[in-house]
């Protein structure tokens, strides 16, 4: 009799994948990002209530595979959903203050780079680097054909190749650590003390004022999360390829700084113009 664990316990070693997944991932989004920059700070709580409702039932499937049970997988997914959505509703105002302090906690060292003259981190070669390299383990999991007559598309992702990919990002990601922090270590006692202090202050006074003026850190988070979903895909409308990736992020990184943050201050503006109490001018 099945109890609905099946898929979850198969050794299929290919998922084959519609044609137009990749179009439709980039207008998905596209949309979400877009819907975030202009209307983010309401949807806050449920933004959070969705996230927590998916990892829970996502967490409750993987483990409940390892034990035997008689109830059915869609109960344990609709139970897991419930408790999810519970607790990312009551515990949304806590998340927004970490992000929110994180979020100053980075943008902090860099303006004080910028106002002392020292050398941004390098973004440019060394993430066009890691792009190069996850692109190459990413083609040997996913192979795409495509039909020369209809130019309709297929996707098969290999599965046992996965374990590849993810030591690609790890490779990645130790590779980055590795260039700053050599970039680190060439930097002077006092600007390591400058750079430290104000990450340290500004992620106090984050944490603060997310809890005083939530709807401010609801605004500048949702904006921020809005113009990154949209980057993708704006970026692949305009041609720009992973490839170029290294002429998109300056090697000084001050200019693509400045304009993320008249994108996130306009968006976070246009959602106070849109949200403002009415008797408010």
């Amino acid at each position: 009799m099945s109890n609905g664990y099946e898929f979850l316990l198969s050794d299929q070693q290919t998922v084959q994948m519609p044609w137009w997944w990749f179009d439709a991932l980039m207008v998905w989004s596209g949309v979400v990002g877009a819907v975030l920059w202009l209307f983010g700070r309401q949807l806050v709580k449920p933004i959070f209530a969705v996230i927590m409702a998916a990892a829970v039932a996502g967490f409750l499937a993987l483990v409940v595979r390892y034990f035997s049970t008689d109830m059915p997988l869609i109960y344990w997914l609709i139970g897991g959903a419930v408790v999810g959505a519970a607790i990312g509703w009551l515990l949304a105002r806590l998340s927004l203050a970490l992000m929110f302090a994180v979020f100053l906690g980075v943008v902090a060292p860099w303006l004080v780079l910028a106002i002392k003259g020292d050398p941004m981190p390098p973004l440019g070669e060394p993430i066009a680097a890691a792009v190069a390299d996850l692109r190459e383990a990413t083609a040997e999991a996913v192979e795409v054909e495509e039909d020369a007559e209809t130019e309709d598309r297929e996707t098969r992702i290999d599965t046992a190749k996965l374990p590849s990919l993810a030591e690609a990002w790890q490779q990645a990601r130790e590779d980055l650590a590795e260039v700053w922090g050599e970039w680190w270590a060439e930097r002077s006692g006092s600007t390591r003390w400058a750079v430290l202090s104000a990450a340290g202050g500004a992620v106090v006074l984050g944490g603060a004022l997310a809890f005083v003026l939530p709807n401010l850190a609801g605004a500048v988070i949702t904006a921020l999360l809005g113009v990154l979903l949209m980057l993708w895909p704006a970026g692949r409308m305009l041609g720009v390829l992973p490839e170029t990736m290294s002429n998109l992020v300056p090697q000084q990184g001050l200019p693509l700084a400045i304009l993320l943050s008249l994108l996130v201050l306009l968006g976070a503006l246009i959602q106070w113009a849109i949200f403002r109490p009415r008797g408010e001018k």
